[in-house]
């Protein structure tokens, strides 16, 4: 077999899979997996849950056949759009839209509330620090190599709250008037004892 056809063709678990428009997609039908993509089927199997409605799986790198765990990212199909939407990779790279497009984009962006089960699962299975929508982000200038970020949606807009301190992290969440809360008590006790914080302090009052 040659190089060419090696790197087009891998045998996994899902399936058998063949490079379609640039992504691995499953071609064999015993394993229940026929023309689904790869990357779908491998972040589904990780986290063990099903990519929620109007959410796709990201390649971090670019590299759309490194199907890696690592380089994998859930994202808003939103907030995909944007990155992939960049200078000369937009199509109106240099145009401008009438009042009226920019209306209907406004619109379409809007797109459908996710449940609030499927919100838990989620941050359930992919938070490392056991409070709701909080994670890290890293950041050189900063004491701890990182600073403490809260992300959330408006109408399919990010947005976010950082700091380097969780408890005024807590307060800026709760006085914009966010939800505060443990979404996994394990998580958030080592937290606490990795970085110094009251439990107590940390739960909303």
């Amino acid at each position: 077999m040659n190089l060419a056809k090696e790197k087009s063709i891998l045998h996994t678990k899902f399936g058998t899979a063949r490079l379609e428009k640039g992504y691995y997609v499953i071609k064999t039908s015993k394993e229940g997996n026929h023309n689904q993509p790869m990357h779908r089927l491998i972040f589904e199997d990780f986290y063990n849950m099903k990519i929620p409605e109007d959410y796709i799986i990201h390649h971090k790198n670019g590299n759309k056949t490194d199907n890696c765990i690592l380089n994998l990212q859930l994202l808003h199909k939103v907030t995909h759009n944007k990155l992939h939407s960049l200078g000369e990779n937009n199509p109106f790279y240099g145009k401008k839209h009438s009042d009226e497009s920019k209306q209907k984009m406004s619109i379409s962006k809007i797109g459908k509330p996710m449940k609030k089960d499927i919100i838990n699962k989620i941050s359930n299975t992919m938070n490392t620090v056991g409070f709701y929508r909080v994670s890290t982000r890293p950041c050189d200038e900063c004491k701890l190599n990182f600073t403490w970020i809260y992300q959330y949606y408006v109408n399919g807009k990010h947005k976010r709250f950082q700091s380097v301190d969780l408890l005024k992290l807590k307060e800026k969440v709760i006085a914009n008037g966010l939800e505060w809360r443990i979404i996994n008590k394990e998580k958030a006790i080592k937290t606490c004892n990795d970085y110094g914080y009251n439990l107590n302090e940390l739960i909303k009052e």
